[in-house]
């Protein structure tokens, strides 16, 4: 039995351009499989290795660069701020400062709250909802919410040591207690 040719470059290419497309389209690897089987007569585990290349393919798409994708919001928030002045449309382009502001984290922070008193457990889950709300919101970064989780885990154990050892005092006043009045008992 003799060997199909090998695929050239852009053979493979092009295969893993149409695998990737699959994938996308919600293909699962059956499906993909029995595609390439009857398009290009691979077998299974030549199949799995187009779909590994896609499947890579499709992770290196998902990878976003942060900074990248900031520079380029803030670029086309300024490009259409400029348009709209130009076009003498101050609504929208007091609607786009407002974006760029908020974007940038220029917003005027919020009034100092009132002093925060985590005495039991209710107020610390309390303030994990209120933070959980405000991420929600778009009200908070992520940073300060892990702050707020560090802090309120420091909080509730803080809370729990408090409470045991309250709980350890009153068992040991309750020892003592016993011990006095079998004391009492026996010189009685």
């Amino acid at each position: 039995m003799s060997r199909a040719p090998k695929a050239t470059r852009a053979e493979v290419e092009a295969r893993t351009n149409d695998v990737f497309k699959l994938i996308l389209a919600g293909e699962d690897h059956a499906r993909i499989t029995a595609y390439a089987a009857e398009k290009w007569q691979l077998s299974a585990r030549q199949s799995r290795t187009y779909i590994s290349r896609a499947t890579v393919r499709l992770a290196e798409h998902g990878q976003v660069n942060r900074q990248t994708e900031f520079s380029r919001a803030m670029a086309r928030l300024n490009d259409l701020y400029a348009k709209t002045v130009k076009l003498q449309d101050y609504r929208t382009a007091l609607s786009i400062q407002k974006e760029i502001n908020s974007l940038m984290q220029l917003s005027a922070p919020p009034p100092p709250a009132a002093p925060v008193v985590l005495a039991t457990p209710q107020d610390v889950l309390d303030i994990v909802a209120q933070e959980l709300n405000a991420v929600l919101a778009g009200g908070s970064t992520v940073e300060h919410t892990r702050q707020i989780e560090a802090l309120a885990a420091l909080a509730l154990k803080s809370i729990e040591l408090t409470n045991l050892s309250e709980r350890l005092a009153t068992l040991e006043t309750f020892v003592e207690n016993i011990r006095q009045e079998k004391k009492s008992d026996v010189y009685h």
